[in-house]
């Protein structure tokens, strides 16, 4: 956030850092203003959201799991084995507690304050992507990564009724928790640390290739879901500053 007036003087916020169910403010502070400075203060502060969080991440169960059909091929290594899975009868709602509508407007709150981003029809590598991520595809669109890219905390690609919503290639790590309404595609080098789940129609086939590695991480999975109270608009707790 840019200086601002605050009482004799300006302040401005730097940095917000999500650590775990927390936030990690820091500010300045000036004296009359940033441009003209007598005095300078900076500020750290580990806050604590009280915000409601419906969500249920103890229902993921698997690196990879889909409603629909799911093709494991080439040197693809799911950890721990057997953690894969198809013909899931999970949802959105279910998961999540809330609807798609929800989530994507504690995604834009996100945006708003920095912890977040939302991308319509993005371009092949879009980044960055940490926080909250939500991607809306339209028309016959699909989010393509297709280089070396890296990413974290909760991804959702609303890609619904489309026959190909997330396409993976290239050298791809990710750390947090995938969702994918639609058919996902992943071949090349991914690294997946937390989980995918891809929410497509029933006879969709979801395939994953290449040297690709996935493995369920549940603590992950859960920083990842937090991140929906922390982005609400609860009473923040003071921790320590």
């Amino acid at each position: 956030i840019p200086p601002a007036s605050l009482g004799q003087g300006q302040y401005s916020v730097d940095n917000i850092v999500i650590e775990g169910s927390n936030r990690r403010i820091t500010a300045h502070g000036y004296i009359p203003s940033a441009t003209a400075s007598r005095a300078e203060r900076k500020i750290s502060v580990l806050v604590e959201s009280s915000g409601s969080n419906p969500s249920n991440p103890e229902l993921i169960e698997y690196a990879l799991d889909t409603t629909g059909e799911l093709k494991i091929g080439g040197s693809a290594d799911i950890h721990p084995p057997g953690s894969s899975h198809q013909g899931s009868s999970l949802d959105f709602e279910e998961v999540f507690g809330m609807t798609e509508d929800q989530v994507k407007a504690i995604a834009e709150t996100a945006q708003a304050n920095g912890t977040g981003h939302v991308y319509t029809d993005p371009p092949t590598n879009q980044q960055p992507v940490n926080g909250i991520t939500w991607v809306e595809l339209t028309g016959s669109n699909k989010y393509v990564i297709s280089s070396t890219w890296s990413g974290s905390g909760l991804l959702i690609v609303n890609g619904k009724g489309m026959n190909l919503a997330l396409e993976i290639a290239g050298d791809w790590t990710f750390t947090g928790m995938i969702w994918v309404i639609g058919k996902v595609k992943i071949s090349g080098t991914a690294n997946i640390t937390g989980a995918l789940f891809a929410e497509s129609a029933a006879g969709i086939e979801s395939d994953v290739t290449g040297n690709s590695t996935l493995s369920l991480d549940s603590a992950a999975v859960g920083d990842a879901f937090s991140l929906l109270s922390t982005s609400g608009s609860g009473e923040l707790t003071l921790i320590s500053w």
